[in-house]
């Protein structure tokens, strides 16, 4: 793969952000918050997007923008829809459903061509986005893909069972490296998790497979973050970790965000040998994948991180051009790939300038 080089943007915490709303208006407009109540959402009244007329005005409603991985993601979605001619204009919902609700609402007032969505609530945005695809409005769904088909044109979903698998496998794999001969059940794991959405929790509950492929780990804790304060939980949690499960050597945590928040506690306290911790994360970003660099050198504990979708933005693209090859025909899903970034390959996606 050629290498890439991302923009220098650590973001170690998310920051709450001021929260946008509207499509196709500014900021300070204001939203539609009365929402009329869908009265036909039957498939024979929807408009299946592939008599595809040639879109150049589209809405990314991003569920946030207050971490480098939305931002990486929003930044390269824009330039690829720049490049093809297309105006991509991002609203952030920061992680709140009703915002994101307005959001659409506004998009069918103003008539973009296409909205690009990774929802936070289908059971709140499902009907929205039925009437907005009546309206003539192409819709690619991201990430949380509802069952319903009447919501969507394109789906682009990911597993996220198979994300925590994939990082307890690369954990358990650590485990089985660095402590060959450890009796069973003596390698402490601890858990970041993040039961926000149902998605979230299948990511997490699939931490708990490490069991299957190492008899050596063994889970001491469990910190379930919530969506209003994980910012400062990561913090406190990993504070007094060590101190009350000093047998931890492997982190398996939701996001990069909290794993890097993590690695500087651990690098600011003193006595911790570096190379004997290891934090497996999910998502990309500068920061982790410095920090996976550094890792090389036995200078910081996140030693990989699974990646889904990094041509997230391709696939969008070839979505509004109409060239997306399905999956799932049935469905109209195509699948993100998921990919493991470790100091072994580490080279092939960050180069340090």
């Amino acid at each position: 793969m050629k290498s890439t080089k991302l923009l220098l943007f650590i973001c170690i915490l998310g920051l709450v952000a001021g929260v946008l709303t509207g499509c196709g208006g500014s900021p300070d407009e204001e939203s539609t918050s009365d929402i009329e109540e869908s009265t036909a959402t039957e498939s024979a009244d929807v408009t299946d997007a592939d008599d595809t007329t040639e879109i150049k005005n589209v809405a990314f409603l991003a569920p946030m923008t207050n971490t480098e991985y939305w931002m990486t993601i929003v930044e390269n979605t824009e330039r690829v829809c720049e490049n093809a001619g297309i105006t991509c204009t991002v609203y952030s919902a920061e992680s709140n459903a009703a915002t994101q609700l307005e959001q659409i609402e506004n998009c069918i007032t103003s008539g973009v061509d296409a909205i690009i969505i990774d929802p936070l609530d289908n059971d709140s945005s499902d009907d929205a986005l039925t009437r907005a695809r009546k309206e003539g409005i192409f819709v690619v769904m991201t990430g949380s893909v509802t069952e319903n088909m009447d919501a969507y044109d394109v789906g682009i979903a990911a597993s996220e069972a198979q994300v925590g698998d994939a990082v307890a496998q690369a954990a358990a794999e650590w485990i089985e490296e660095t402590f060959p001969t450890a009796d069973a059940e003596s390698v402490g794991v601890a858990l970041y998790s993040f039961p926000f959405r149902p998605l979230d929790v299948e990511r997490c509950e699939a931490f708990y497979n490490i069991t299957n492929y190492t008899d050596k780990a063994r889970i001491d804790v469990e910190y379930e973050l919530s969506i209003d304060n994980y910012s400062t939980e990561v913090m406190e949690y990993g504070a007094v970790m060590l101190q009350n499960y000093p047998d931890v050597k492997c982190i398996m945590s939701y996001s990069d965000t909290f794993a890097n928040a993590i690695d500087e506690i651990l690098k600011g306290t003193s006595g911790i040998v570096l190379s004997e911790i290891a934090n497996i994360t999910v998502d990309q970003s500068t920061a982790t994948y410095a920090n996976i660099t550094a890792a090389k050198d036995g200078k910081s504990t996140v030693i990989a991180t699974v990646v889904p979708g990094l041509n997230l933005d391709e696939q969008i693209l070839a979505a509004l051009q109409g060239t997306i090859e399905f999956d799932d025909e049935d469905t109209r899903i195509v699948y993100k790939e998921i990919t493991t970034v470790d100091t072994d390959n580490i080279e092939e996606y960050f180069t340090v300038e």
